[in-house]
């Protein structure tokens, strides 16, 4: 088993890496819509361990990148449907991994998540003012107006 600190380091050796060519998704305008494209694992965490799962980068089609702690940190679950669809593939992932490829699971996670997209909005009730929600949304279905799509 590897490390806290080594973790961390291999964490922001590869958040460095992708920020030369991706944004974070907080510096996007809100609301937007997006797709995931590509699925990327932190660099030097062991495969066998499950850890690995909590360190993926998503990769959006206009050009953004985020964490699962980007969405499991901004607000409680309950309100938040795509921590709940997250949750589900690394649920999903943890079960099936065992038996797969390493590419294989990030193409096995990636075709899930190609289901659906991601939908940011700005939480505009009760004590979580201002934090960022996260949707989960259908290819044909969308929470925002159409004049909010391209942020």
């Amino acid at each position: 088993m590897q490390s806290r600190d080594e973790i961390k380091r291999y964490v922001a050796e590869t958040r460095a890496s992708i920020e030369t060519q991706f944004k974070h998704i907080s510096l996007r305008n809100y609301p937007f819509e997006d797709n995931i494209i590509k699925v990327i694992p932190t660099k030097g965490l062991y495969y066998s361990e499950n850890y690995w799962l909590d360190h993926l980068f998503y990769i959006t089609e206009k050009g953004y990148y985020f964490t699962n702690e980007d969405i499991f940190n901004s607000i409680p679950d309950e309100d938040q449907p795509y921590a709940d669809f997250l949750r589900g593939i690394l649920n999903i992932a943890k079960v099936v991994k065992f038996n797969e490829d390493f590419d294989d699971m990030l193409k096995f996670i990636l075709s899930i998540m190609k289901h659906g997209r991601i939908t940011g909005i700005s939480y505009t009730q009760g004590y979580n003012t201002g934090k960022k929600k996260y949707l989960y949304s259908h290819r044909y279905y969308s929470w925002i107006g159409s004049e909010y799509r391209d942020n």
